[in-house]
């Protein structure tokens, strides 16, 4: 399995979900948006990176200086004009994402042996063990094709291929 230190998820269930749509690789977690941002500006400062955070009541006043790029009922994309820094905004946060995505995907969450509730799903997400959890994972995996968790993949997939060259057409295209 391989490792992408610059996709930077910022809790256990988006690094989860991530790591599961692109296939098991390892991704560089963190613990709120902050520390994603805080990475992105340090050891990434000059480099490329991929911040993934969910829309939270903090924002950090580093995505001021982002532009929208493209955007999805619950994705949004923002690209830093001088910098090859992404942020992608899941919103509502990841637990509500994956519940919307099952749902349009007609999908059960007691087919995993998840609940269905947004409260009793944050009790399991947001645990350590989340991310060795074989239900989240299972279901994530399942998710790879459907709806916005298909956009996801293919925007993380896309910019993880192209780094320092990525397009905004491209990246528009990866959301119609």
């Amino acid at each position: 399995m391989g490792v992408a230190l610059e996709i930077i998820p910022e809790c256990f269930v988006d690094t989860t979900l991530v790591s599961a749509l692109l296939g098991g690789i390892g991704v560089n977690h963190q613990k709120s948006c902050n520390n994603v941002v805080a990475k992105m500006r340090g050891k990434f400062g000059d480099g490329f990176a991929v911040g993934i955070i969910d829309n939270d009541k903090r924002r950090p006043g580093y995505l001021d200086e982002f532009t929208c790029v493209a955007s999805s009922t619950h994705i949004q994309l923002l690209k830093h004009p001088q910098k090859n820094h992404y942020i992608i905004v899941l919103s509502p946060a990841c637990e509500g994402f994956v519940l919307s995505v099952v749902q349009q995907a007609g999908l059960s969450m007691e087919d995993y042996n998840l609940p269905g509730e947004l409260d009793n799903l944050k009790k399991i997400t947001k645990s350590i063990v989340s991310s060795k959890d074989a239900r989240l994972v299972g279901l994530f995996k399942d998710l790879r094709l459907c709806g916005e968790c298909a956009i996801l993949k293919n925007v993380l997939v896309y910019l993880l291929e192209n780094r320092y060259k990525a397009t905004e057409k491209d990246m528009v295209a990866l959301f119609n």
